[in-house]
Order: C-alpha cells, then structure tokens, then sequence
C-alpha cells in the first residue's frame, strides 16, 4: 500500500489489501471531487468573463455538474448567433484555463521536468463567424487571438470582413 500514504495514517496496522485499496480509492475520490469543484468554478468565471467581453448585453454563465453550459437568467429559446457566442466562451474558457495549468507547472528547476515541457497545440475552427452578426464578431475577434498560441480558421469572406480590421495584424504569424 504505498500509494495513498495519507490515508494509510488512518488506517488500523493490519489491514487486508482489499482495506487498504478501498481506502486509497476513497482517498482519490475525495482529493478528485475537491479538485474538481475548483476546477470548475475556475472555468465558470473565465466563461463568464469571456462571455461578458463578447456578448453586447448581460447575462450570467453556469455549468452544469455535466459541464454543460447554461445561463442563469434566460428561460428562453437562444438565437443561433447566441449559442456560438456562448460556444465561443466556453472554448476560450478551457483554453485560458488549460494555458494557465500549463504555465503554472513550467519550471526549470527539475531535470526530469526538462523533458516534459508544455505543449501547446492549435485551436482550429471551421466557419466561426457564420451565425454570429456584426457586433458579436468584432467582439470575439478581439479575444480570439490571446485564447491560444496558434489560432486556424477558416471563414467565408462575409464572415471575415468584420473581423478583418482586428485580426489581420495576426494572419501569417
């Protein structure tokens, strides 16, 4: 039993191995629901933030324990431009959050570490633009360049015209 060794301080001094698994897992299944819960919260508010930078009006974020995003205020049916705006957050939301775990964990102190370093890898879209109207594409096309490294899409030039004047410094980068 040496995975867990915390949870072996708890555990009587002779105990089968199906005990001291049982135990372990309980340990991993609580340490997991705790990472999770802050996992998720922190994914929400960079939504929420995203969202809010996007979106013309105001309205609030929740994800759902199936990661399922949602608004808090609206019981009504979304317009299609609506739910791509919506979309557009949560994907900004995982990629901000999965650069900030990435940048948290990049040292140079470890030797071992030196083989792992962070990867980033492209975010690649096809027609992001096409239900979105004027204002909400200028809106997510000044956040779609920090979202990731490397941003690919491809757009049908009626969709790229309004995003033209802010994202041009950036193609070809």
């Amino acid at each position: 039993c040496g995975f867990a060794q915390q949870a072996l301080r708890y555990a009587p001094r002779r105990v089968g191995r199906k005990g001291c698994a049982m135990r372990e897992y309980e340990y991993v299944s609580v340490d997991y629901k705790k990472r999770e819960v802050i996992v998720k919260t922190q994914l929400e508010d960079k939504v929420n933030e995203n969202f809010s930078r996007m979106y013309h009006g105001t309205r609030n974020i929740m994800i759902d324990d199936s990661y399922r995003v949602k608004y808090y205020d609206v019981t009504t049916e979304e317009s299609e431009g609506l739910k791509a705006v919506k979309s557009f957050a949560f994907v900004c939301g995982l990629v901000d959050l999965a650069k900030q775990v990435i940048s948290s964990g990049d040292s140079d102190d470890d030797e071992a570490d030196k083989e792992f370093k962070p990867m980033y890898f492209p975010l690649v879209m096809d027609a992001p633009f096409s239900n979105m109207d004027t204002s909400h594409i200028r809106n997510v096309s000044d956040i779609l360049p920090q979202s990731a490294n490397q941003v690919i899409i491809a757009v049908m030039k009626k969709d790229w015209e309004p995003a033209a004047d802010i994202m041009s410094k950036y193609v070809g980068m």
